[in-house]
């Protein structure tokens, strides 16, 4: 055991793994959404492609193992995320196709 040993010499720092801004976006878009009274179904279809770029990036990334429990959190939480989304989406037709308010329906859900 040489003195590079005891003083970490020789070891390669790891990188701090850095979201990227379209994650950072994503995640913002998606949560504006959530707080919106009856979010659209047209922007959370365009979320969800945007979702799906972003977590080829991400499955790049774990595949390259160096920041794979970073890129697997925020994948998890991207896709709690938009669940969230779907299910106050689908609760939110349900609740406006018992009232009645049709024209609601027509705007957001595609039949």
């Amino acid at each position: 055991m040489g003195l590079g040993d005891l003083f970490g010499a020789g070891k390669k720092e790891k990188t701090p793994f850095r979201i990227p801004r379209e994650i950072s976006e994503l995640r913002t878009r998606i949560e504006t959404e959530t707080r919106e009274q009856y979010p659209s179904l047209s922007r959370y279809k365009e979320i969800t492609r945007l979702a799906t770029s972003v977590n080829d990036y991400l499955d790049d990334v774990i595949a390259k193992k160096e920041h794979a429990e970073e890129a697997n959190r925020v994948k998890a939480d991207i896709k709690r995320k938009l669940e969230g989304l779907e299910e106050k989406i689908q609760r939110n037709t349900e609740e406006v196709k018992k009232e009645g308010k049709q024209d609601y329906v027509e705007k957001n859900i595609d039949y």
